[in-house]
């Protein structure tokens, strides 16, 4: 039997053809500017890198909350490679619906303590005051410079507002959340569209990742952040309850199907007999109650207005502005503070610059 070569040779050239559309479909799917959104927790990422990153600039000073803020953020944007990149910062009076609730909320906060550095002027609270205050105004310039979205509201926590945009802004099932941040509080959003990163463990937190770590579902995190509480916050626990005791006496917890507070002091008082913990629980009712105001974060707990004043400045993003951008390195001699920072540029906030709405 003889063979038509011709016939062959188109056979396999649409088998050929059929291959890359059908790759090309896989590999070049069209992303819009929501497709993956990329969250930082901006006031979280600041303090961290103001404490730990000892850069100076060409005259001498501390810049390392603004150097590390950038390196670090251009990290995170080339692993992850969003669509979008959304800065949150802490509003003018933040905490002051909390501490409305609870006086005491953040109550003798002190500075995280410096790691890597010690320098003139920084050597009491007031000189490291200043100097943080005077980096985040430098840091917002830069920004300005990024093709980024920055929002801060008066009367808002970072938290808060990135928990808005995670639940109730970006809604639709192929819009992708990543919320940058060490604050693990972030932990009870996770949800199969919804993901933590962690800058510090360079790990991306999804469900199962959570439930493998501690041993608790994400639709449940919150439980046991109000059992132990946050001593950053000063948000007292039950006494005696951390994480292994929760896992322990508390095992619906690991379970997808969410509870609830009055749920959580029932299955307490049913077992008051069995450990001193149960009773701790059940007789901590109104601490409990109280924690939960404080920190959950699923659903919002103020004003509709600032609502909308979140909805109005999501929409507002930044263009890449190079110029300005090196014209900042200058101004403040950062030259030196990150490598290579034409390439830096072009290979972090370019792509960002390619999606429509």
């Amino acid at each position: 039997m003889s063979i038509d070569k011709a016939k062959l040779f188109s056979l396999f050239d649409n088998i050929k053809k059929e291959h890359r559309d059908n790759l090309g479909k896989v590999m070049f799917k069209q992303r819009t500017q929501n497709s993956d959104v990329l969250i930082i927790d901006g006031t979280n990422n600041f303090c961290r890198n103001f404490c730990v990153v000892p850069t100076l600039n060409d005259n001498g000073d501390h810049v390392g909350g603004v150097s590390g803020f950038l390196s670090s953020i251009g990290y995170s944007i080339k692993l992850l490679s969003p669509t979008r990149v959304i800065v949150v910062f802490d509003g003018k009076g933040g905490s002051l619906r909390r501490k409305k609730i609870y006086p005491e909320y953040k109550a003798g906060r002190k500075s995280p303590k410096r790691l890597n550095r010690t320098y003139e002027g920084m050597v009491d609270d007031g000189g490291e005051a200043k100097a943080l205050s005077n980096q985040m105004s430098v840091l917002a310039e830069y920004l300005t410079t990024l093709p980024v979205s920055v929002i801060a509201i008066d009367y808002i926590e970072a938290d808060d507002v990135i928990a808005y945009l995670a639940n109730h802004v970006f809604t639709k099932p192929e819009e992708k959340i990543t919320i940058m941040s060490s604050d693990k509080d972030f932990y009870q959003l996770v949800s199969d569209r919804i993901n933590v990163f962690s800058p510090i463990k360079k790990k991306v937190y999804g469900v199962q990742d959570i439930v493998n770590e501690y041993q608790i579902h994400p639709h449940n995190f919150i439980y046991y952040r109000i059992l132990e509480g946050d001593t950053s916050d000063n948000i007292d626990g039950i006494d005696g309850i951390g994480l292994k005791t929760t896992i322990k006496r508390f095992p619906m917890l690991l379970d997808s199907e969410k509870t609830s507070v009055e749920k959580l002091l029932l299955y307490a008082t049913d077992k008051i007999n069995e450990s001193k913990i149960y009773a701790k629980v059940s007789e901590g009712t109104d601490k409990l109650e109280l924690n939960h105001k404080l920190m959950q974060l699923a659903e919002p707990d103020f004003a509709g207005s600032l609502q909308a004043n979140i909805i109005d400045a999501v929409s507002k993003k930044y263009s890449l502005n190079k110029f300005e951008f090196l014209q900042l390195l200058t101004r403040y001699g950062m030259h030196q503070s990150i490598s290579n920072y034409n390439v830096w540029l072009q290979e972090v906030f370019q792509p960002l610059t390619i999606f429509k709405s």
